[in-house]
């Protein structure tokens, strides 16, 4: 699998439906640089493996004849220096090994924009659109709010106008329930007055 291939796979996977409810954002975290110990063992061969395709056979030799005497000799400054003193009766200078390396740091940085933009493909693909979804949400949210704020108050200054008709209403069948008691007592009063003045 190439590495170009690594990442589409990543662009080819079903994305899961984004959920109704979308909460808030955590905290973006950082991602450390991975220390060369723990790059992933998949990621490197696939690279390596198609970097050295880059290589001419000055380098392929050197690097075949270097990791041959891995076994026998572990330090490998020493093994490069035995694969450089046998492939010198072979016609093959350092001076060719270098070149084919620069082939290979060419390839690797073509293949870094390669990876570049195959990683910037799968985070559209993957991330893009529901970001945008999600942007569209908070949007509608704040909308929303703004909605239920100005709800509230539109219902807050109604509450109050109809608690202030309602006072006015009880206080007006107030004034005539004491106006009607008060004219009922004097009528008859004056009733009570005519008829004891009329039996006089």
């Amino acid at each position: 699998m190439s590495v170009l291939g690594y990442l589409k796979n990543m662009v080819i996977e079903e994305v899961p439906e984004t959920s109704k409810a979308a909460p808030p954002l955590p905290p973006k975290p950082t991602i450390p640089v991975p220390s060369p110990e723990s790059i992933d063992p998949a990621i490197k061969k696939i690279l390596e493996q198609e970097v050295q395709l880059a290589a001419h056979p000055a380098y392929s030799q050197f690097l075949s004849l270097s990791e041959s005497m891995s076994t026998v000799i572990p330090d490998e400054n020493t093994r490069f220096r035995a694969a450089l003193a046998a492939l010198a009766p072979q016609n093959i200078a350092i001076k060719d090994i270098l070149f084919d390396v620069d082939e290979c740091i060419q390839a690797l940085d073509k293949k870094e924009r390669e990876a570049t933009a195959a990683s910037a493909k799968a985070r559209q693909a993957r991330v893009g659109s529901r970001e945008a979804e999600l942007k569209n949400i908070r949007l509608t949210a704040a909308r929303l709010q703004d909605e239920l704020a100005k709800a509230n108050a539109d219902s807050a200054r109604l509450e109050a106008e109809l608690a202030d008709e309602v006072r006015k209403i009880e206080e007006t069948e107030a004034q005539f329930a004491a106006a009607i008691t008060s004219y009922r007592k004097e009528l008859n009063e004056r009733k009570d007055r005519i008829s004891f003045l009329g039996k006089v």
